[in-house]
């Protein structure tokens, strides 16, 4: 049995190589074939320096699957989206059910790459075959005959892979689900809300099944996306390991006070971010890549989890910017865990604010900021800053000026990272309260 695999990818150089690296362990001997629809980051190069095949395509999942099955040589075809991973026995799994000629079609289970219990639910349906728990995500597996016989995925904007199974269904194919689990991307509950995303998806099904048209559904569906804000927030944050996270303030009150504090200050923010009414994307960058699991069972639901990535802080904090505006954003705003007075009013006030000036500054009383916001990315900003000096703030403001563009303060709070700074914030809390 000979197996080609067509990823349909754009713009995914952040999995691409997750992807093909989980297909060549799967798969021995397979051809990785990458149909891309234009891509203007370094998705083709990737997959390229990975030993995969990339051909050019027009965009559309259903086209670009077409036109990676025309170039493939295998006599069963696996199209894999680019966001998710085959398992490890994949290669056994495929065998066991193709050696046999009457076989024709399979998909796998499925499940996500984040620890909901929501996406455990929903994973548990994807071992039933039916319009609404069958589909492109768990990898449909095809021989050519069948592929050929079906007509290949129409060129529709959605839904091109369940009308795909309703035709090989009209064949008269058994579609088997496997018993191994692709691992899919879950960003796209995640940023939409994992129930509002399931609903949509189930009433967008719905109008298929009934025979609404797919150009009507699209008009619906491209209509709920613009409604939908385009405003995110990005948290950097660190698993709250004694000795690891407060390393300044913990060489004064020691390894595990430091701990706590920094954990009750991270949860108060994860809290108040959920609770900022302008915010419609949630990021959380966390620094250890080893910390995936951890962070997000710490974090909970809600948060789209990426490794940081850079050396010193400015490259970090590019890097979050440019991943995130990548994804369309409108206005993007970074917080660190420092600062425990910040609250989602004062989040909300500076997404507001990017509507009027180019960039909102939250100053900390240390000389830095607790707040960045910007409605377009400029990565010149973080050059040249003598990060963790109380020089950020103005060198910082003083590159906005230089470059003609405007800023808009927000109130100086309090950043913790030593035990003054521990002492005076503890100080201003009680005046504070003496005042009310």
């Amino acid at each position: 049995m000979k197996y080609s695999v067509i990823i349909p990818a754009i713009n995914e150089e952040d999995g691409i190589a997750y992807c093909i690296k989980s297909v060549k362990r799967a798969v021995p001997d397979v051809e990785v074939i990458i149909a891309d629809g234009g891509s203007t980051d370094a998705t083709r190069s990737i997959a390229s320096r990975m030993g995969a095949r990339v051909i050019e395509s027009e965009k559309g999942r259903g086209i670009q699957c077409n036109a990676g099955a025309r170039v493939a040589r295998g006599n069963v075809l696996i199209f894999l989206h680019a966001d998710t991973g085959l398992p490890d026995d994949a290669y056994f799994q495929l065998e066991r059910y193709f050696l046999n000629p009457e076989c024709g079609a399979a998909l796998f289970r499925m499940k996500f790459d984040h620890p909901s219990r929501w996406f455990r639910l929903y994973s548990w349906f994807t071992h039933f075959d039916s319009v609404f728990t069958s589909f492109g995500d768990q990898c449909i597996t095809v021989r050519r005959t069948i592929f050929d016989e079906a007509g290949g995925f129409p060129d529709w904007v959605l839904f091109e892979d369940l009308e795909f199974l309703r035709r090989v269904r009209r064949l008269k194919k058994k579609i088997k689900k496997l018993p191994s689990y692709v691992t899919t991307s879950a960003r796209r509950f995640l940023e939409n809300g994992i129930v509002r995303q399931q609903l949509y998806n189930i009433y967008f099904t719905a109008q298929f099944i009934f025979n609404v048209p797919v150009e009507d559904i699209a008009e619906q569906y491209d209509g709920l996306r613009r409604r939908r804000m385009r405003n995110a927030l990005i948290i950097f944050a660190r698993y709250p390991e004694p000795g690891k996270v407060k390393t300044r303030l913990a060489s004064s009150i020691g390894n595990e006070r430091a701990a706590a504090l920094y954990r009750q200050w991270a949860e108060k923010i994860f809290f108040e971010s959920k609770h900022a009414k302008y915010i419609s994307h949630r990021y959380l960058f966390y620094a250890d890549p080893n910390d995936y699991r951890k962070i997000g069972a710490w974090s909970q639901d809600g948060f789209l989890l990426f490794a940081q990535n850079g050396n010193e802080l400015g490259d970090r904090m590019k890097e979050a910017f440019r991943k995130v505006f990548a994804d369309k954003i409108r206005n993007a705003v970074i917080v660190g865990t420092d600062a425990p007075d910040l609250t989602g009013d004062i989040i909300d006030d500076a997404v507001r604010q990017l509507d009027k000036y180019d960039f909102v500054i939250g100053p900390a009383d240390d000389g830095g900021y607790y707040l960045l916001g910007m409605n377009r990315f400029h990565p010149e900003l973080f050059d040249g800053i003598p990060w963790s000096t109380g020089e950020v703030l103005n060198l910082t403001k003083r590159k906005i000026q230089e470059k003609g563009l405007r800023y808009h303060q927000l109130p100086v709070l309090s950043d913790i990272d030593t035990q003054e700074d521990l002492n005076r914030w503890n100080n201003n809390t009680v005046r504070k309260a003496e005042n009310l």
